[in-house]
């Protein structure tokens, strides 16, 4: 999480040098804002900050790290610059986020890297009662994987307004995993644990997928569909070639 919030902090500091940088020199004093009008005051930066909340599905994954829809949660925070192609009613949407995910798995099981002479030689799924114990009760069971995307979209807005009307998006995104790890939490004689364990898990450090998005310019519903798999060519548990699916929706913070 703090390596998280760091990333955060730069991305919204870089993006609000570019504002700056970009601003007019001023020809007279900012004008003075009552406090319902500073409360309500958009933040002067040339783009849009945008919240995407989803669920992610795996497709093609052994039987024994099926994940549930609800647990399985992503939130990606994108800073987006919109460009629009002349008069038309299209433009060009590009920037930088995080993309934070996880996978809740449905079984009693984790990912556990094992190692040959100081090389890592395979990741395995191994059933939680052989750590922890017959008598511990798993209550979550998880891998959360952390990126930084870099999006693409065009999109198509009916109606002569830039701002109203309904929107269509088509597009991609490619990503750069730094960060990952799983995470038990269990209870055992009337105790409760939680261990994280880090580890990239042989997960592929790129990835890049094509997007869909419909809507209005403050509200969307979008979809994701990963081009390459989840792990690294035959070297995911049990050789598993799983790609990530994603649907949810998306709010425009500002």
């Amino acid at each position: 999480m703090r390596s998280t919030f760091l990333i955060i902090t730069l991305l919204f500091s870089v993006n609000t040098l570019f504002a700056i940088h970009e601003q007019d020199p001023p020809t007279k004093e900012p004008k003075k804002l009552f406090a319902s009008e500073a409360a309500n005051a958009r933040p002067d930066l040339p783009g849009t900050l945008r919240l995407d909340f989803g669920f992610n599905m795996l497709q093609g994954a052994p039987t024994a790290m099926e994940t549930g829809f609800i647990g399985s949660r992503v939130f990606n925070l994108a800073y987006i610059r919109d460009i629009r192609i002349g008069d038309s009613r299209i433009s060009i949407h590009s920037g930088i986020g995080l993309g934070l995910e996880k996978n809740s798995f449905t079984s009693d099981i984790t990912l556990v890297s094992s190692f040959n002479q100081n090389q890592r030689s395979s990741v395995n799924i191994v059933n939680l009662a052989s750590i922890y114990g017959a008598n511990a009760e798993i209550n979550k069971t998880k891998l959360a994987a952390n990126y930084i995307d870099v999006p693409l979209e065009f999109s198509y807005r009916i109606g002569d307004n830039p701002d109203r009307g309904i929107m269509v998006a088509i597009g991609g995104k490619v990503g750069f995993l730094y960060s990952a790890h799983t995470k038990v939490d269990y209870s055992r004689a009337d105790e409760n644990f939680q261990v994280k364990t880090k580890d990239l898990f042989e997960l592929n450090r790129l990835r890049y997928g094509i997007t869909g998005r419909v809507g209005t310019p403050g509200f969307s519903a979008w979809y994701y569909y990963g081009l390459n798999t989840m792990f690294k060519d035959g070297k995911g548990p049990q050789g598993t070639e799983a790609t990530q699916a994603t649907v949810g929706i998306s709010f425009a913070i500002f």
